[in-house]
C-alpha cells in the first residue's frame, strides 16, 4: 500500500488512507493538524505500535486520555473521541528498543470503532467531510479569524512570526480548499490549554474552529482583565 501522504508536500491523501490508525493515548497531549510533536516511546506495547506503523502507513492517532485514566492506564482507559492523525516524520530507534519520533499532525478523525486484539489499540476513524464553501463564505470566515487573532492579547501568542504571516495571508482572497489549514495554523500559533486544543481538534469544520478561536480570544481578554495591576489591553497597539 502506498502511504497516504505526498513526500514533497506532506499533505494527507484522504483517498489513500486505510481508515485505521494505531492509537497512542496520552494524558496531556493534543495533536492539531500542522503541528509537530516530538515523542519518546518507551512502553513495550507502544514500541510494537511504532514498529508496526513504520512498516505500514507511518501514521498513528494521538488520543487524549479522559480524566480518571490513571486507575486503568495499563488497560484501555477512556479517550476523547476526536484524535489527531500524525505522520511519523522522523524516527530513531535506541539500542534498548525505545524510540524517539517526530510526529506531524496531518488530519483529525473521530474514533468509530476499536480493535483491541493487539498489544495496542487500533482505531477505525471517520474523517470529517470536506464541505464545499464559496469564496464569499471563506472571505467572511477569514475576516472573523483575523478579528480573533487581532483581539488575542500578545502574551498568549506562542509564535508571533507565524501569526504575522497568517495575518498577511488573511488580507488577500483565500483559496477555499486551503482555508481549513490556515485556521489550524492559527490555532497552533497560540498558547492553548489541553482542553482548548481538544476543542479545536473536535471542531470538524473550519468555520467551527474560527468560532472556537473567537471564544478563546474573548476568554483570554477576560482572564487578563481580572489580573491585579493589569490594564485592559487595546488591540492594535504596537510595541515598536
Amino acid at each position: 500500500m502506498s502511504p497516504p501522504w505526498n513526500s514533497k508536500s506532506f499533505e494527507f491523501d484522504r483517498e489513500a488512507f486505510s481508515g485505521r490508525v494505531p492509537l497512542f493515548p496520552l494524558p496531556r497531549t493534543v495533536l492539531l493538524p500542522g503541528s509537530l510533536i516530538p515523542l519518546h516511546v518507551f512502553e513495550p506495547r507502544y514500541r510494537v505500535m511504532i514498529k508496526d506503523a513504520l512498516a505500514g502507513e507511518r501514521l498513528i492517532g494521538l488520543a487524549l486520555l479522559r480524566p480518571g485514566y490513571e486507575e486503568g492506564y495499563h488497560g484501555a482507559p477512556e479517550i476523547e473521541p476526536w484524535v489527531g492523525v500524525g505522520r511519523l516524520l522522523a524516527e530513531e530507534q535506541l539500542d534498548d528498543g525505545r524510540y524517539n519520533v517526530l510526529v506531524l499532525g496531518v488530519a483529525r478523525g473521530k474514533v468509530v470503532e476499536e480493535d483491541r486484539t493487539r498489544p495496542y489499540r487500533v482505531a477505525g476513524l471517520e474523517l470529517p467531510p470536506e464541505l464545499p464553501a464559496t469564496s464569499t463564505e471563506v472571505a467572511s470566515w477569514g475576516a472573523a479569524l483575523l478579528r480573533a487573532l487581532e483581539t488575542t492579547p500578545p502574551r498568549f501568542v506562542r509564535d508571533p512570526s507565524r501569526l504575522d504571516q497568517l495575518r498577511t495571508s488573511l488580507e488577500v482572497p483565500l483559496d477555499p480548499a486551503r482555508f481549513g489549514a490556515v485556521v489550524d495554523l492559527a490555532g497552533g500559533s497560540l498558547h492553548l490549554g489541553v482542553t482548548e486544543r481538544q476543542r479545536l481538534l473536535a471542531a470538524a469544520q473550519p468555520y467551527e474552529r474560527v468560532r472556537t478561536l473567537q471564544e478563546i480570544a474573548e476568554s483570554r481578554q477576560r482572564e487578563l482583565a481580572l489580573l491585579p495591576g493589569v490594564r485592559p489591553w487595546r488591540h492594535g497597539f504596537s510595541r515598536n
